[in-house]
């Protein structure tokens, strides 16, 4: 069991650290504002950050091994908040995907400005087909419990899944409340 916006699991913090790592969205760059300051608080990017935040990868069985000495790989947690940011957005290929790392602002908050290649993403996908399907699944069933009507659809490589995290009801990331889920 896991607690959906609760605590994120100090497991999966301590995980990041083997990965290559982010930039801080507070951090002032190139805009005169931090990236966090530009998007607004009831976007679908926060959403899906939280979402994928308070899931364990583990228990939905993503290819979490890297090799010790070679180059730091992407989290899966990253690539698995840009594939789904693509399904909710109709953005389906890898390369598109990538050029969205570079240009689309939500893309860049939601990734802490990591920018993979198509191929990372592509492979990604391939690599972890059985896993995402078990997140789509249990994102319908959250969608089910919340209430949620079912608004766009996305598909989860061979199904159609329907859910639509803010556009059908304007949920509020500061509305919703602590929610008990099983992970299959």
């Amino acid at each position: 069991m896991n607690i959906l916006f609760g605590f994120i699991n100090i497991n999966s913090y301590i995980s990041h650290i083997k990965f290559i790592q982010h930039q801080d969205r507070k951090q002032t760059s190139i805009f005169s504002i931090s990236i966090d300051a530009a998007i607004a608080h009831d976007n679908e990017v926060r959403v899906i950050d939280i979402f994928v935040e308070s899931l364990s990868l583990k228990d939905f069985e993503f290819d979490l091994d890297f090799i010790e000495n070679d180059r730091p790989a992407y989290h899966p947690a990253d690539l698995l908040k840009l594939f789904i940011y693509g399904y909710l957005n109709k953005i389906r290929s890898s390369r598109d995907l990538e050029k969205e790392c570079l240009r689309n602002i939500e893309v860049m908050w939601l990734l802490h400005l990591l920018q993979p290649d198509h191929n990372t993403i592509s492979n990604f996908r391939m690599v972890n087909e059985k896993a995402i399907k078990k997140v789509f699944r249990a994102t319908v069933q959250i969608a089910k419990r919340l209430r949620l009507k079912a608004g766009g659809h996305f598909g989860a490589l061979h199904c159609q899944l329907a859910i639509n995290f803010i556009r059908c009801n304007t949920l509020q990331i500061s509305t919703l409340r602590p929610l008990d889920f099983s992970l299959c």
